[in-house]
Parts: structure tokens; C-alpha cells; sequence
């Protein structure tokens, strides 16, 4: 039963509350962070002296999967944002909306009237992509 719970239900736990999670907290790291914290709480309070090491590595594994899941979770929703922008089934500009969709990273400027994005011009990017898809990129 306990094999079960740990090789079963808990990463499939996981998974489920990393979803929730990277759609209300839209960053993976903060949320493999937060499952890394919650086992860790949970394996100092259940464990006994010989079970501790064990729970904290199997909690460096949920977390693991817990970003894995989040990245996941968000590559989906911001494929099917880029896919909605170019067939221009979606008008409401969903990747420039606080929806997860822009990179941490990622960097916007603008010098006269010419946009850069990540160090390209976005009228270098707009023609790899197609004309829709600028939104998706910044």
C-alpha cells in the first residue's frame, strides 16, 4: 500500500496540483519551488531518523516533476495562444494580456519606430513568423 502512494498517487498529486498551480502562479520555477517546499515540510514532519533522507530525495523528485509539468502546462497554453493569433480566431490579443504568455526574459523595446525584441527587430521576426504572429513573440 505505501509503494502505491508513493510511486502513484503522489506524483500523480503532483502533476495535477502543478497544473493548478502554473495556471495561478504562471511561472514554473516558483512552482516546482512551492511542491519542493510542501514534501520537504511534509517529510521532516512524517519522517523517522532512517526515513529522512529518503523523503527528501523523493521530494527533490516531485518537485522535478512538478516543473516539468509546469513547463509543459505552459508551452501548451502559449502554443495554442500563437495557433488562436495566426488563424485569427482570437481578436482579443490574448499573448499581450496578463496571461502567462511573455517570457520573464524576454525584452521589448522601442528606439524611433522600429521595435526590438530578444535583439531583433520585430519586422525581422513578423516575416519568419507571418504578419498575425508579433503578438506571440513579445
Amino acid at each position: 500500500m505505501t509503494s502505491l502512494l508513493i510511486f502513484f498517487v503522489l506524483p500523480l498529486a503532483t502533476i495535477i496540483f502543478a497544473i493548478v498551480l502554473e495556471k495561478i502562479i504562471c511561472n514554473p520555477v516558483l512552482v516546482s519551488l512551492l511542491v519542493f517546499a510542501i514534501y520537504l515540510i511534509i517529510a521532516f514532519l512524517v519522517s523517522s531518523t532512517g526515513t529522512l533522507a529518503i523523503l527528501i530525495i523523493l521530494a527533490i523528485i516531485y518537485a522535478i516533476i512538478a516543473f516539468i509539468t509546469a513547463w509543459i502546462t505552459r508551452l501548451i497554453k502559449r502554443i495554442k495562444c500563437c495557433f488562436n493569433t495566426l488563424n485569427n480566431r482570437n481578436n482579443s490579443n490574448c499573448c499581450n494580456h496578463r496571461n502567462c504568455y511573455n517570457e520573464n526574459n524576454s525584452l521589448t523595446l522601442t528606439s524611433g519606430n522600429t521595435q526590438i525584441s530578444n535583439g531583433y527587430p520585430i519586422e525581422y521576426i513578423n516575416t519568419i513568423l507571418g504578419n498575425n504572429s508579433k503578438n506571440c513573440i513579445r
